[in-house]
């Protein structure tokens, strides 16, 4: 009786156990693009020193990569930073921080210098759709609109399963990309633009581990990563073999 049961059922239970083992083997997977700055923020504003009146530093990681901007106003009058001419370059595409609708706004914080330390864990509890963004003399405001992903041609991804770590310089870098500040003193002052390019540095193999898991804080603050899912080869491997073993228990007989 029990093996009349077994007969009949046989092959609806094989059929069920693949599915489970398929599901029980897809897995995530990451590949971690690293990105740097042309220039490190001490360089870049030790170069337009003579004639700065803005300081500005950068950060981009949490979440795939979203980029962190602080601007420190360091004069004696209110600046303004321009969000309709602001905007994120990345391969012959803009992406400008403020639109027409209020669906996208910028998320922004105002702190003091003195805590600029902690910025970038800076929670952006306020948000704006207005073009000016004004920054009081002495305080250092945060705003992040986009990810880095948004920027960069998604081909980087390069969805191949195997393939080892690969580094970049500024000059055969694969994808490069840029950010403009476009900011004045004073609501009728003159606008100025400071522009900070960066390029992708690495492309890491794909992993299986969480890149938070991974890489220390200081360590991915201007990186981001693509996610993928993918059947894991040692699961595969026992799938396989769990398979064709339940192929010979529905058909031995």
């Amino acid at each position: 009786m029990v093996k009349h049961i077994y007969k009949r059922f046989a092959v609806p239970l094989w059929l069920l156990s693949i599915a489970m083992l398929l599901q029980s083997c897809v897995v995530s997977q990451y590949r971690v693009i690293e990105t740097q700055w042309s220039e490190s923020t001490s360089e870049y504003n030790e170069s337009d020193r003579q004639d700065r009146a803005a300081q500005v530093s950068f950060w981009c990681w949490s979440d795939q990569g979203r980029l962190r901007i602080a601007v420190e106003n360091p004069t004696d009058s209110v600046l303004f930073i321009d969000l309709h001419q602001c905007a994120l370059m990345g391969e012959d595409r803009f992406f400008f921080y403020s639109s027409d609708t209020v669906d996208f706004p910028v998320y922004f914080s105002v702190t003091e210098p003195c805590n600029s330390s902690e910025w970038a864990k800076l929670p952006l509890v306020q948000e704006t759709c207005e073009r000016y963004l004004p920054i009081a003399p002495g305080k250092l405001v945060v705003f992040s609109k986009f990810h880095l992903q948004s920027a960069l041609d998604q081909s980087l991804s390069g969805l191949e399963f195997y393939g080892e770590s690969t580094l970049y310089g500024a000059l055969n870098s694969p994808a490069k990309g840029a950010h403009r500040l476009v900011f004045q003193i004073g609501k009728h002052g003159q606008s100025q633009t400071l522009e900070h390019v960066f390029f992708v540095s690495a492309r890491r193999k794909w992993i299986y581990k969480d890149p938070h898991k991974v890489y220390l804080p200081e360590n991915r603050q201007y990186n981001y990563y693509l996610r993928s899912t993918t059947l894991h080869p040692a699961g595969t491997f026992v799938m396989l073999a769990l398979i064709s073993f339940s192929i010979h228990l529905g058909t031995r007989n």
